[in-house]
C-alpha cells in the first residue's frame, strides 16, 4: 500500500516517484517518493518544471502505464507531458498537447489507457472526455448543476462517474444517461471522493463507492428498473423526489436534456434533474393534455435522453470523523477497499467471502434457466459474484484466491468462462 498526501499523485506503475503541486511559485515538482519536506529534501528532489501553466495548477494524474503527466490549472487549460526516461529524471517534460476545452478551472482529471480517454471536470460543471490518441475533444456532458468535485471512470465498461453539487451522475462512454440520484443536501454531507470498483460484469455486489465530508463511505449498486418502478414512473412523479422515499430519491423518468447530449453551447443551461421533472409538470399544466404529435414525438426519443437505470443504496458505513478525501478498490483484489480521510488516517475494509451474496429468499428460480427452485432442485451460491443458480448451471469448479478459495470451489457456468479467459490471458 502506497499513500501520497493532498497535491501529490504517485506514478505509475512502480510508484517509486511522485508528482507535487501547489507550491507557492506555480511549479510542479518530480520527487523520489510522496514525503519530499521529511528527511534530506536534496537527495529526494529530483526535478522542479515552472511556466506550465499561467496560473496555479490545480489537479494532476499520470496514465497507469506512467508515461503522461496531466496537468489542470486555473487558466482553464489542461496539458499533457512526456515523462523523462529513467535516470533522465532532471531532464524537461515535454509538452505532448496543450488541450482548450473548459471556460473555468479545472477541477478534477481522471484517465484510461484501455479506452484512451481523459475525463475533465471544471469548477462551471462542465465534463469533457478527451482523446487520448489523439489528443483532441472527443464529447460533452450536459452541464452539471454546480462545480465537480470529483469523479471516476469505471475500467471494466467505460462508464464515467461524475459528483456535483450532491448528486452521483452515471454515464455510459457515448453520454447516455445511465442513472443519477441526489445524495446530499448540504454541504457538510457533500461527496468528496468516488471510485468504482472493477470486477466482472456477472457482479451482484455493489459497485460504485461514495466518500463524504462527513466521514461515511456509502456503497452503490446499479439496477433496472421493475414492474413497481415503472407503475411509479408512470404514475406519481412527485413521489419519486420525495424526501419519505429513502430507499429512491433518484430520478425513474426525465424530461428530455436536449436533441443532441454531445456538445452544447456556453448558454446552455445546467442539468439538474429535480428541476427537469418540475419544468416538465409545470408544462404539461399550463398547455393541458399532450397531443397526438407530441406523444408520438415522445415515444420516438433515443433512450439516451433519460435515466433508464436506478442507483440503489446496498450499505452505508462511517468510521472516519473527518471529510474523506480518497478511496481505492484494487482492481485484482475484489474484497479490499481504502480509504483515507483528511487527517491523515486510513482505513481498510474487507469484504466477507460470503457477504456479497445473494439472499435465498429473493430468488424463486435459476437466472440462467428460469427453471425453478423446490424439494429436487435446490439453490446453490456461485462463490464468485454470488448468484444462486441451480445445480446444472453451476457445476463448475475453479479457484477463486480474489476471495480467498485457493481450492476450487462451485461458481456458475458464466464466471467459470470469465475465470478461465482471465487466467489463461495473465499466462
Amino acid at each position: 500500500l502506497v499513500i501520497a498526501g493532498r497535491n501529490c499523485t504517485l506514478i505509475p506503475p512502480k510508484y517509486k516517484r511522485a508528482v507535487q503541486w501547489g507550491h507557492p511559485d506555480l511549479s510542479l515538482w518530480i520527487t523520489s517518493d510522496a514525503e519530499s519536506w521529511a528527511g534530506d529534501t536534496e537527495t529526494r528532489l529530483l526535478a522542479i518544471h515552472e511556466g506550465l501553466h499561467d496560473g496555479q495548477i490545480s489537479t494532476c494524474c499520470c496514465t497507469e502505464d506512467g508515461k503522461y503527466i496531466i496537468t489542470g490549472g486555473t487558466d482553464a487549460r489542461i496539458a499533457v507531458w512526456e515523462t523523462p526516461a529513467k535516470g533522465r529524471e532532471g531532464e524537461s517534460l515535454r509538452l505532448v498537447a496543450s488541450l482548450h476545452g473548459h471556460s473555468s478551472s479545472v477541477t478534477c482529471l481522471a484517465t484510461d489507457l484501455d479506452y484512451q480517454i481523459i475525463v475533465s471536470g471544471a469548477a462551471d460543471g462542465q465534463v469533457i472526455l478527451w482523446d487520448l490518441r489523439r489528443m483532441m475533444l472527443q464529447r460533452r456532458l450536459p452541464r452539471h448543476p454546480g462545480p465537480i468535485s470529483c469523479l471516476a471512470i469505471n475500467q471494466n465498461s467505460g462508464d464515467v462517474v461524475t459528483c456535483a453539487s450532491g448528486w452521483l451522475f452515471v454515464w455510459h462512454l457515448n453520454t447516455d444517461l445511465c442513472a443519477a440520484r441526489r445524495l446530499s443536501d448540504t454541504h457538510a454531507d457533500d461527496i468528496s471522493a468516488v471510485t468504482v470498483a472493477s470486477g466482472p460484469d456477472v457482479q451482484t455486489f455493489p459497485a460504485i463507492i461514495t466518500g463524504h465530508r462527513d466521514g461515511k463511505i456509502q456503497f452503490w449498486k446499479l439496477k433496472l428498473p421493475g414492474l413497481d418502478d415503472a407503475k411509479e414512473e408512470a404514475g406519481d412523479v412527485d413521489r419519486v423526489n420525495s424526501d419519505s422515499d429513502p430507499n429512491f430519491s433518484c430520478l425513474r423518468h426525465e424530461a428530455p436534456i436536449r436533441d443532441s447530449l454531445c456538445f452544447h453551447r456556453e448558454e446552455t443551461a445546467a442539468y439538474c434533474p429535480t428541476a427537469s421533472v418540475a419544468q416538465s409538470g409545470a408544462k404539461r399544466g399550463r398547455g393541458g393534455e399532450e397531443t397526438g404529435e407530441e406523444e408520438k414525438e415522445k415515444k420516438k426519443r433515443n433512450r439516451r435522453d433519460r435515466p433508464y437505470m436506478l442507483l440503489e443504496s446496498a450499505e452505508k458505513r462511517k468510521l472516519h470523523t473527518a471529510a474523506i478525501t480518497a478511496l481505492h478498490c484494487p482492481s485484482h483484489d475484489l474484497i479490499r477497499l481504502f480509504s483515507g480521510d483528511i487527517d491523515g488516517t486510513v482505513h481498510t475494509w474487507q469484504l466477507k467471502s460470503d457477504e456479497h451474496w445473494v439472499q435465498d429468499s429473493s430468488v424463486t428460480a435459476c437466472p440462467r434457466c428460469k427453471r425453478s427452485f423446490g424439494v429436487l432442485e435446490r439453490r446453490h451460491h456461485c462463490r464468485y459474484c454470488g448468484g444462486i443458480f441451480c445445480n446444472s448451471c453451476s457445476i463448475r469448479k475453479t479457484p477463486v484466491p480474489q476471495f480467498g478459495h485457493v481450492e476450487p470451489v462451485r461458481v456458475c457456468n458464466d464466471c467459470f468462462t470469465a475465470l478461465q479467459a482471465k487466467s489463461s490471458s495473465m499466462r
